[in-house]
Parts: structure tokens; sequence; C-alpha cells
């Protein structure tokens, strides 16, 4: 892991000194995800040729490259990317070129970006959808191979755990992680695990996989190593992954399988900063009566059995904070707030559940009228802020036949003033087109009494042509704007996916995307 205030200069972040003439640039961005294909799931990965849009560029140089599950390239083609328009990458299309496609496949594609200009972020806008017919599992980027020894040495300044996703339990799910080694051989893989239920208990364990071949991909379900469900005794847990792995950026694709059809719910593993308590992973608010330490807004879904839960972790750099909660109609008028909602000591476990619905009702509010919270964090000691801050969006309904909602990794904004210098935003999202679809954009921020509206522009671009639809929208402070596919737009994309992009003259605009299933099986994820 970088530190923090590296991550920002790497990325050219704005409002960060660009004084080091060191900064190597990046020509080469890439992405490699585990895939499966069977009777059962299917795996497809979706993106846009954004850079044409966000950096003017022209031509890119795209290189995709599928393995089987030890490793051995079986598939590779090169090509061009040269405008905006949608585009999958569908593993059954490649297999059946192979003459594969009736037998079940385990995995890995990877996708790689070349270009002249410098690309800023190593890592590109893809999304993986693991789909079938009882529901989608979408992630963004997680795993890449890094360019180099030297990209390798940034982002392994500091070694961290992974963590901070869901575990289900019961025997209708079966909880796990993935990736895709590195260039690396490990021969003989120990991960040591700390399982941690809602109660506070913690159980520590290994996971011996053996050997790992560079490029292999590994999955690992839970329940063939671990006496998960005696661990859990029926609560949602959580877990922290402890490995000596290299070579690769050691994100983890992760979530909860279902044990009778494999449709899935994923997510992101992220850093564990719970060990980390020096200077460089904490952050001060200097602002502190224009600014709050630290906020993020995010749609909520109350009606009827549908629920909203926000998770903590306990993965953040030590500190003792509290936490508010503003309630928000869909136009962004306050409906009602709740301050000190919990109170986080730095010596106690962190792995608490919010359930917005609960919370709404107890201080009396029409559940229906609420479409937004924004949740700040608050500390007394405004140099102790983590900097890395992490949560969990559950979205999902109740009384179906799973419950798997979407545990969408997101970071709260921490106070940065340089921030409100910048008067726009870009954000992009696809529209999966799976089941049920739906775009979500809001207006809010971590300034204390935010008022400032955002006009937008959005463009739909779909996979079969270059033309897109655009519509204009003026969202006011805390307000948002959900878009769904009508007519227009289910014509405009067929059966196919799609992909939208916001631009803003507001640098607050913030942007989701979901694809709900009436199983219960819910799949989304936060804009790029």
């Amino acid at each position: 892991m970088k530190s923090y205030k590296e991550h920002l200069l790497s990325t050219k972040s704005f409002g960060e000194a660009q004084e080091n003439n060191l900064r190597r640039p990046v020509y080469r961005t890439s992405a490699v995800f585990p895939v499966i294909h069977n009777k059962s799931l299917k795996t497809k990965i979706l993106f846009m040729g954004y850079w044409m849009v966000k950096r003017d560029l022209t031509s890119l140089g795209f290189l995709t490259s599928v393995r089987d599950k030890n490793g051995v390239l079986i598939h590779r083609v090169k090509s061009e990317i040269d405008s905006p328009n949608a585009r999958e990458v569908l593993i059954e299309d490649i297999l059946k070129n192979l003459g594969k496609e009736n037998e079940d496949f385990i995995g890995s594609i990877e996708l790689e970006i070349f270009s002249n200009t410098d690309l800023v972020f190593p890592y590109p806008a893809f999304v993986i959808d693991y789909y079938n017919e009882f529901g989608s599992g979408l992630v963004h980027t997680t795993g890449r191979i890094y360019n180099d020894f030297e990209d390798l040495k940034e982002n392994e300044q500091i070694k961290v755990k992974e963590a901070g996703f869901d575990i289900i339990p019961g025997e209708k799910y079966s909880p796990f992680f993935s990736f895709v080694n590195g260039h690396i051989e490990s021969l003989d893989t120990n991960i040591n695990v700390e399982i941690i239920t809602t109660s506070g208990l913690v159980h520590k364990g290994t996971i011996n996989i053996g050997q790992i071949n560079p490029l292999q991909t590994v999955f690992v379900k839970l329940k063939n190593y671990l006496p998960l469900d005696d661990l859990l005794k029926g609560e949602t847990g959580t877990i922290k992954i402890q490995h000596q792995l290299t070579g690769f950026f050691p994100r983890f694709i992760a979530g909860n399988f279902c044990t009778d059809n494999q449709a899935v719910s994923i997510t992101h593993t992220y850093y564990d900063n719970s060990d980390n308590s020096g200077v460089g992973h904490y952050h001060e608010n200097k602002s502190p009566d224009l600014l709050l330490d630290s906020a993020i807004f995010f749609p909520v879904f109350l009606d009827g059995n549908w629920y909203t839960k926000l998770k903590f972790y306990p993965i953040y750099s030590p500190s003792n904070y509290s936490v508010n909660l503003e309630f928000y109609d869909f136009e962004g008028k306050l409906l009602s707030e709740s301050k000190n909602q919990i109170k986080v000591n730095e010596n106690e476990s962190s792995f608490i559940s919010i359930d917005i619905k609960e919370c709404a009702e107890r201080i009396g509010l029409d559940k229906s009228k609420v479409k937004g919270v924004r949740v700040s964090k608050e500390w007394a000691n405004k140099t102790k802020i983590p900097t890395r801050l992490k949560f969990g969006l559950n979205i999902g309904k109740e009384n179906l036949i799973y419950d798997l909602p979407t545990n969408i990794c997101f970071n709260s904004q921490i106070s940065n003033a340089n921030i409100l210098k910048k008067n726009t935003s870009f954000k992009w999202m696809p529209f999966v087109n799976d089941h049920e679809s739906v775009i979500i954009i809001n207006n809010s921020s971590f300034v204390r009494n935010y008022k400032k509206e955002a006009n937008v522009t959005v463009d739909v671009y779909n996979t079969s042509s270059s033309e897109k639809i655009t519509r204009e929208y003026c969202i006011p402070a805390h307000g948002q704007i959900r878009i769904t596919l009508d007519n227009e737009l289910q014509k405009f994309l067929g059966n196919n996916s799609g992909w939208v992009t916001c631009k803003s003259d507001n640098a607050f605009v913030n942007a989701w995307y979901f694809d709900f299933n009436d199983s219960g099986i819910m799949g989304g994820d936060h804009s790029f």
C-alpha cells in the first residue's frame, strides 16, 4: 500500500503540489479479473472509451489475454480503441471461438491499455459482471499485474491485510475471496485470517492453499477451510486476510455465492489500517467551522421491503469519533438529523451496521420520503482524522428467496479545502441492463452548510454506434436524480449494456449504478 499522500501525488490529484519531477508517467494501464463460465454463471467485462471523452485522446492500444486456472495463456487478441462508445467482452464468446463454450471454465482475463500519452492512473475503469437469471455481481477494477519492479516497490511500501466485506452465514451462501496471482510463484501459501462477528468475537485461523503458479486464478471458498457457520453462529461476519503474496496489486474480489444456483453478490477488499497509527495515516481539518471532518452522501431505498444499511469495518487507523446522520428527500430538503448516532472508541471493534430504515422510524420520519443520507464523522482531535475511511453500502430486499445486498465498498471524503477551488467534475458508470438497472447522480459535500446546485450533462452511449443520447439536469444541494431504462433508453441500448457520463459545473457530484433482481440478489457500485 502507498501512503495516502503518495497516492494523491502519483495520481495528480487536484490541489496537490506536483513538485516531484521524479514521478514516473503511466503508459500502460491494466486490470486482471478472475472469471467463471459454466451452465449456471457467466462473466463479461464492461467498459467504454472514456479516454476519448475525458482526456481527448484519439487512439489507444488494447490487448486482451485469457488464461486458464493454472495461468496458461489460451487466448490473446490485440485491437484499437478509437471511440467512446460502450463495449462488452464476453467470456462465453471467447470460449466459443476456442470450441470450449460447453466446458466449465475458471481462469482469468487481463485487459491492457497502451498509450504514448501519460494515462496517470495505472488501473483503468473496467467493470466485471458475473451474471445469470437470478442476479448480477458487479465490481470495478480490482487486481492488476504491476508494470515493473518500480511499480511493485511503490505499492508495497506498507504491508497491510485485505478486509472490509461481509460474510453471510447459512447453508444458502458460500462466502469467498478470489484473485489472480502475479508473475511470482508462491511455493507454500499460508493465509492467516481473522473472522469477526457482529457481536465482536474474533476467531483466528490459517488457510493453506499450497503452491500458486504464476498468473494462477484462485477462488478461496471459506467453508472449504473453516467451520464458518459454527464460528458465525447465525451472525453476519467480516474477515481480515493476511498474506505474503507479491507481484500484483492485491485487491481481491470478494462476496457470497448462492450455493444452489451460483449467483453471486460481490465487492472488493480494502486496506486494513487498524495497525497503522503513524503521522502519515492521518489528516488534519484546518477549517472545522467551514468543513465537516469527513462526509459522504449515499442514496437509500426504504419503501416496502427495501432496506439500506451502512456498514463500518474495524479497519481504520486508531482514533475516537462519532457519527451523525442527515436525512434528505429527493429534492435535497433536510427532513431530520440524528447526532451521535454511534460513538466509536479506538480500543473497541468497529464492525457496526446502521439500519437506515430503523433510524428513520425511530425519529418519526416518513420512510417513503427519505431518498438520501449524508453521514459525517466528527473527531474531537482534528489532527487525528484517518485518511482512509471505508464503508460498505448494503441495499437489498427482505422476504425474498435470497438476501444478498450490494455491499458496495466506498470511501468517505475527508475535508480537503483544495476541492473548494475546483469547479467541475466528470463521472462515468455502466448501465448494466441485465435486470432492473438504475443510475443515481447526487450533489452533496463535506461543506457544513452546503447550498450549491449542480448543472449536469448526462450522455448515454451504446455498444452498436458512435451516437449518444444527451440529457440536462439541475440537481440542488443534497438532491439527486435517478435514471432508469425508459422506452427511449431501452430502445437505444437494446439487449446490451451502455455507459453513462456525467459532466458538471460542480466538483461535488457523485454517482452510483445498480442492477436489482427480484430474487433478492443485488449488484451495484459507485461510479468512476
